[in-house]
């Protein structure tokens, strides 16, 4: 029996599951909505269950198992996850442990795997260091050095939609509140372009859009992203920078400003690219992860 591997991609709407041969490369997929009001616990029953459908129909041994999934993973909770009732106190670890016992099992934050998989296979392969940028509607980095991801002391390395926009910022995150990504990010965006220009929009309708305030809001949000993946250039003395996430299906205006910026303020300047991944950079990653716990596993 051929050897396999599992990714699975958990995300606010949907989630993604993938099977895969030892090297990575997909032989079956399917994608499952989330329900996030139903709660955790149905979510990862309807995935296990999605999971025996792909693999009656693709039998195999299973020898890793790579996840993807949303906020910080510890074994008997999960943080700066909000968005799925009741997944801040699934555990997480344990339930896939006794799901697929005595294979090797590897979990990451989803940006993180969407990194580790352009590390792997894409963008960021051999850059050192290099930076994995998600924006749409999360707002977060990913910084690889030494052929790995950084993860942090406590697994949040690169969550900058927590960043401060000024020295004179009230609420963080210890109030619950993320600056620069309620400024920036998908959620954000459509809030504020209710509030401030009247309008249900989010980025991409911006894009769309040609009356002064829409473009001045557009203007803003380019104009701040920018400032602070430069910074992060800055910080680290990038050799890459690899872009991702639903805003980078329409590149420009934001390649084309990032890059002047880029190129005027950073010693320096890194590359930059889009990554090979785009909008499967979650499953992808979980296949990355898959790979590397079979390896270990095997050792």
């Amino acid at each position: 029996m051929s050897s396999q591997l599992l990714g699975l991609d958990f995300g606010g709407t949907k989630i993604a599951c993938a099977l895969a041969d030892p090297a990575g490369t997909p032989i079956a997929e399917v994608t499952i909505p989330t329900d996030p009001d139903r709660g955790a616990h149905q979510a990862l029953e309807r995935t296990f269950a999605a999971v025996d459908g792909l693999r009656a129909n693709c039998p195999g041994r299973l020898v890793g198992v790579g996840v993807s999934t949303m906020g910080i993973t510890f074994e008997d909770r999960t943080e700066l996850a909000p968005n799925v009732a009741g997944w801040a106190e699934l555990r997480l670890p344990e339930l896939l442990r006794k799901r697929y016992p005595d294979v090797g099992i590897r979990i990451d934050n989803d940006v993180k795997a969407a990194a580790f998989a352009e590390l792997t296979w894409g963008a960021l392969h051999g850059a050192d260091p290099g930076i994995y940028v998600n924006l749409g509607s999360g707002i977060a980095a990913a910084i690889a050095s030494g052929g790995r991801i950084l993860s942090g002391a406590h697994g949040a390395s690169g969550e900058f939609g927590y960043w401060l926009r000024s020295p004179y910022e009230g609420a963080g995150a210890r109030d619950g509140s993320a600056p620069l990504e309620e400024f920036a990010g998908g959620a954000g965006v459509r809030r504020r372009a209710q509030t401030e220009v009247g309008i249900e929009t989010g980025y991409a309708g911006l894009l769309r859009r040609t009356d002064p305030e829409s473009v001045a809001m557009l203007d803003g949000i380019v104009a701040e992203i920018c400032w602070h993946v430069t910074n992060v250039a800055i910080l680290i003395d990038a050799e890459k920078v690899v872009l991702g996430g639903g805003y980078l299906r329409t590149p420009e205006p934001l390649l084309s400003r990032l890059r002047a910026s880029l190129d005027r303020h950073v010693p320096y300047p890194p590359q930059l690219e889009i990554g090979r991944f785009g909008s499967n950079g979650g499953v992808s990653g979980a296949l990355a992860l898959a790979v590397a716990a079979a390896q270990v596993d095997a050792r």
